[in-house]
């Protein structure tokens, strides 16, 4: 006797790093956002199937991807410039992104953005990293 319905076993594979590449990319066309970001979370989640859900119409599917760490440059540097705040805040909270990418954040048009990515700066220090990198392009230069 199995005592997961269906919907629950759908969720446990979306999020299970065992999970077959092609049944993630299943799993990622579902209706459901739940399951959509139960895949975007998932590290072993296929890069073209990360590159379709950072275009997908729900802002939490997106949010989702913010924490997947397998997440490649070009996809955090493209939800570090979403139209939605929140993915953008969600960007922001993680202090593992790339300096550069969090100093962009700290740029935002909302003040909210800005406050988190700061933060997430001081504890990754980036103001060091940051400045040091302009100084040595001003040296190069």
């Amino acid at each position: 006797m199995n005592l997961l319905n269906e919907r629950q076993q759908k969720y446990l594979r979306a999020g299970n790093y065992k999970t077959a590449p092609g049944e993630l990319r299943r799993l990622s066309h579902s209706q459901e956002v739940y399951l959509r970001s139960r895949v975007a979370e998932n590290p072993n989640t296929p890069l073209g199937t990360l590159f379709e859900l950072s275009a997908d119409e729900s802002f939490e599917v997106r949010v989702a991807l913010t924490y997947n760490h397998n997440l490649p440059l070009m996809l955090q540097s493209a939800l570090a410039n979403d139209s939605n705040p929140d993915v953008r805040y969600a960007m922001a909270e993680n202090f593992n992104l790339p300096c550069e990418i969090l100093a962009l954040l700290a740029e935002d048009e909302n003040p909210y953005v800005v406050q988190r990515a700061k933060l997430s700066m001081a504890m990754a220090s980036c103001a060091l990293k940051v400045q040091d990198t302009k100084h040595q392009e001003i040296l190069a230069a």
